[in-house]
């Protein structure tokens, strides 16, 4: 036989051999094939037994379209790669099995697709001498093959397989081991099989016996990164550590971004106190995976141990953005803000956490830990005494409060009175205060009740029994509580401050007005009478609000907000320098003083001084917010961006969400400005976010939804003028 045929034949069985691969292994192939010429892959997929493939090379971004049938070796076949590749905005690339016709190559080359058909696949694979891994399947193949006069039937050999998944589904791994066993004496070099068994044998903690069979399916198979992948986890459960790093770098050799190897790589070294290389691996992980909460917390947890606190702070707050129902993240933020000696920061931290899980007897005793640490005994005390009543068994809960009660005992002696001897009215409130805290608010007002009906005339009763139902969101409930107790107790100013808050909140300015009227000699009810009217748009009477009650600085202040809201600006900045001047200007002066700046265009001394606001109370939410609008205003989006997302991390107010879709949009982020705007919209439905939403959907080419869009926010603000001239636009695009 000539040279020239057998290399054809040999040719012909290796490209054989690829079209009968099974799809992962298909995946793997083309995975390998181009980690070799240089492409980063980081994602893979297979899809109606196509391999769909995204990389990275030399800057540029890629599709790789590799497939083993026969109708897309034609110009259809680069048609559908190309029109992918164009919503991706990625260059597309195809690789066939099949040899392409004149028509397939002259659409590749008119399309600007890079084309590599059967030869040029068969070239590739001789050049990188990726044929060794195919000569041991081709040479199975033929062995089956020629012995199938004495190889059992591939029918039984498929039935023990297929019991054998069905058992390994189902959590029975003894008849899994039972029936792949049987399958393994049919076909001893199944790799797939073995790595089945070994997967049984983990399952059940047969560590030893997943090891062997694993070595069975890599002497099949040694290219399959995912059977290294299996052989890491089997010696991390033996304690076998360097070695299961190795086994991570094997698989990584053969799927260079293979994100389950490189997750479990980075925690064995961080296990083995390689915390540097930890982090490295961490960090090459996250270019890809810039969302991945997993990985960020990872990172922080390392970054913690190193001692970097600020930094690993950095990380747990992203991970608090990305996922607020994540109480671990909290947590962490709240420990290393302690350790950071930012108690009262630590403090807010661990009451959101006690706010997302109440039941937890743990966390009550973080947040009393942090609470005494920052000097709040009496809170450090109750918090102590919700964690004893959740689990009585707690000795720490009890040593804790005996402590706080020490503690302040040597300033009000009259506080380490027993609780036992308490009358039965402070019972029941102590009692409704616990249950308030776990959220049964329905048992902590049947204990008001029981409180009112031994007493109706304590005010304390009645402003729980309101912030209770408040929090429920049942505000008329509320006020009417609140009403009921200025009744039988009308000289207690609380409750007129309380109801007036409430009524606030429903947005009735009048009637609070009306409320703060009956409080007298107290200077806070003047400075919200003053805010009201600056609310009503009557600046002119918040001045001479103020002005009847005098000048201190809270006063002053709201005189500040009021010449603002008229656009005196030069009075308003006048007053707020002198709030600002003093030793330890409060970060609330600071940022209404940034703000008018910014409102007076001295941008930069705006950002100057939103900066100090920061420093002097990272946990202001409004102060990043106003930063990151002058940031925005400078065009620095990039910083922009990160100031709404600190934000956020504080609180999440849709006017945050609102500023933050902006700033995406101005990026022509349009999937961020449409998540962001969206969010928003849930928190609160408004016209500035619908109008938002428009602008998106716009730029998407989507003019129909935008005009819907522009149309909603419209009925609810007639007078928006953004969205007038927005609809206008969108209809005269419909109409082209």
């Amino acid at each position: 036989m000539s040279e020239e045929s057998y290399e054809s034949r040999f040719d012909s069985r290796m490209i054989g051999t690829l079209n009968g691969l099974d799809d992962d292994a298909f995946k793997n192939f083309v995975i390998h094939l181009l980690s070799n010429i240089g492409m980063k892959v980081t994602a893979a997929v297979m899809i109606d037994a196509v391999a769909f493939v995204e990389g990275e090379r030399e800057g540029g971004k890629y599709l790789v379209m590799a497939s083993r049938r026969p109708e897309h070796a034609s110009a259809d076949g680069v048609m559908v790669v190309k029109d992918k590749a164009l919503l991706e905005r990625r260059a597309p690339v195809l690789i066939l099995t099949s040899e392409g016709d004149d028509d397939t190559k002259r659409a590749a080359e008119r399309f600007d697709v890079s084309l590599a058909d059967r030869g040029k696949l068969i070239q590739l694979i001789k050049k990188y001498d990726l044929m060794s891994p195919l000569l041991k399947e081709i040479d199975r193949k033929i062995l089956e093959k020629d012995g199938t006069r004495y190889l059992p039937s591939i029918g039984r050999f498929d039935s023990f397989i297929q019991a054998g998944e069905d058992a390994l589904k189902h959590g029975r791994y003894d008849d899994a081991i039972e029936e792949l066993g049987k399958a393994l004496e049919l076909k001893p070099e199944h790799d797939l099989a073995w790595r089945m068994k070994a997967t049984a044998h983990l399952a059940i903690s047969e560590n030893e016996e997943a090891l062997e069979s694993m070595r069975h399916a890599l002497d099949s198979r040694p290219y399959d990164p995912n059977s290294w992948y299996l052989l890491g986890t089997i010696l991390h459960q033996l304690g076998r550590f360097e070695e299961e790093i190795k086994a991570y770098d094997s698989a990584l050799r053969y799927q260079k971004r293979m994100y389950s190897a490189m997750l479990n790589k980075g925690a064995t070294l961080f296990q083995l106190d390689r915390k540097e290389e930890a982090l490295k691996v961490y960090d090459d992980l996250l270019r890809e995976h810039v969302k991945d909460t997993r990985l960020i917390e990872n990172r922080g947890i390392i970054l913690h141990s190193l001692g970097r606190n600020e930094d690993a702070l950095a990380s747990f707050e992203s991970v608090r953005a990305l996922d607020p129902s994540s109480v671990g993240a909290v947590v962490r933020i709240a420990e290393t803000l302690s350790e950071l000696g930012r108690p009262i920061a630590a403090v807010t931290s661990w009451q959101e956490v006690v706010a997302m899980d109440r039941r937890r007897p743990d966390l009550w005793i973080g947040l009393a830990v942090a609470q005494r640490s920052a000097g709040l005994l009496d809170e450090a005390g109750r918090s102590f005494g919700i964690a004893s009543s959740l689990d009585p068994s707690l000795a720490i809960a009890k040593e804790g409060k005996d402590s706080v009660l020490e503690a302040e005992s040597v300033v009000s002696p009259e506080a380490s009175e027993s609780v036992l001897e308490q009358p039965f009215l402070e019972r029941c409130l102590q009692s409704a205060l616990v249950m308030q805290a776990i959220n049964e608010s329905d048992m902590a007002l049947k204990e008001l009740d029981r409180a009112l009906a031994f007493d109706s005339c304590d005010h304390r009763v009645y402003l729980l029994r309101a912030n209770i139902l408040a929090e429920k969101g049942w505000l008329e409930e509320a006020i009417n509580a609140l009403a009921e107790g200025i009744r039988h107790a009308p000289e207690k100013v609380e409750l007129f401050l309380d109801f007036e808050a409430i009524s606030y909140r429903l947005g009735r300015y009048e009637d609070c007005l009306k409320l703060l009227a009956n409080v007298v000699d107290q200077p806070d009810a003047g400075v919200r009478t003053a805010l009201l009217q600056v609310e009503l748009g009557r600046p002119g009477l918040a001045q001479k609000s103020v002005a009847v009650d005098g000048g201190n600085d809270l006063m002053e202040m709201t005189r500040a907000l009021a010449s603002m809201k008229e656009k005196h600006f030069e009075p308003a900045l006048e007053r707020l320098g002198r709030l600002a001047a003093v030793d330890a200007p409060s970060p609330h002066v600071l940022n209404a003083l940034g703000v008018c700046l910014r409102y007076s265009d001295q941008l930069e001394e705006a950002e100057s001084t939103l900066h100090q606001a920061v420093q002097a109370e990272p946990m202001y939410g409004d102060t990043w917010c106003n930063l990151g609008c002058v940031h925005y205003l400078r065009g620095s989006y990039e910083e922009a961006e990160s100031c709404f997302q600190e934000a956020l991390l504080r609180d999440h107010r849709p006017n945050y969400h609102l500023n933050l879709a902006m700033c995406r949009l101005a990026c022509e982020d349009l999937d961020g400005a449409d998540e962001s705007a969206s969010l928003a919209l849930r928190l609160e439905e408004s016209a500035e976010a619908l109008n938002l939403l428009g602008l998106v959907a716009e730029r998407r080419k989507e003019n129909a939804r935008a005009l819907e869009m522009y149309d909603a926010a419209l009925r609810l603000a007639p007078m928006f003028r953004d969205a007038q001239t927005n609809r206008e636009r969108a209809r005269e695009l419909l109409k082209r």
